[in-house]
């Protein structure tokens, strides 16, 4: 919903930097639906304007645009991070097969001790993949007019 300031008059620390006719240090704003963008229809009350409800389809349609576009990109993600962890795993199944491949005395040493501190990094740290989570309604659940 658009607004704009509306000059509502008050003490000096409540200054309207908008309102040009106020600015004698003796005005204060609020803000308000703009006086162009009528919210309910008509005097009577019962239902939204076609401009709010026009206005509110569009954003809700922007909503789901980004949606869209932000699942696309944790899509994205998610499948370098699936990448990333299928390295992880190899890297560390390599320095496994590294370690078994020495004899039972080199396992035993401080060399090998840090080949399985390098190896259980790589078991270890897996990344996590992302799942988007958006909670928004839906334009069509706004109710758009009073049920009298």
């Amino acid at each position: 919903m658009e607004s704009e300031p509306i000059c509502v008059g008050g003490p000096a620390e409540w200054v309207c930097e908008t309102c040009v006719e106020h600015k004698a240090n003796r005005c204060s704003f609020s803000t308000a639906p703009s006086p162009d963008k009528k919210i309910i229809n008509g005097g009577s009350m019962k239902k939204l304007s076609k401009d709010i409800v026009s206005q509110l389809r569009g954003l809700y349609k922007d909503m789901e645009k980004e949606q869209g576009e932000i699942e696309a990109a944790i899509g994205s993600y998610n499948d370098a991070v699936r990448q990333v962890n299928e390295i992880f795993q190899q890297v560390a199944g390599d320095i496994e097969a590294h370690i078994d491949g020495h004899s039972e005395k080199w396992q035993e040493s401080e060399r090998a001790d840090a080949y399985h501190d390098w190896m259980y990094f790589f078991e270890d740290e897996k990344e996590e993949i992302q799942e988007p989570y958006f909670e928004h309604g839906d334009v069509d659940e706004i109710p758009l007019e009073v049920e009298a």
